[in-house]
């Protein structure tokens, strides 16, 4: 009777142990997720700031134009 509650004891620990091992798996497959969307919200960051700066060439562009249009009605 007693080596039988010393099995269930052990087996019960590495149930216990299988289960950790599971858990840290798991933890260490978020941690990389975490470790890979931070890495591509900093590209897509660089993104953003080239396409600001698309916009305020096209901005640029637009009131150049419409101060020409302006500056050819006033003259005719």
């Amino acid at each position: 009777m007693v080596q039988e509650n010393k099995i269930r004891h052990q087996l019960n620990q590495r149930v216990l142990l299988a289960k950790d091992n599971l858990g840290r798996t798991a933890m260490k497959k978020i941690k990389k997720i975490k470790e890979m969307r931070s890495k591509v919200s900093s590209h897509l960051n660089a993104g953003t700031t080239a396409t600001s700066i698309t916009y305020k060439d096209a901005q640029k562009t637009l009131n150049h134009r419409i101060a020409k249009r302006q500056h050819s009605q006033s003259i005719s």
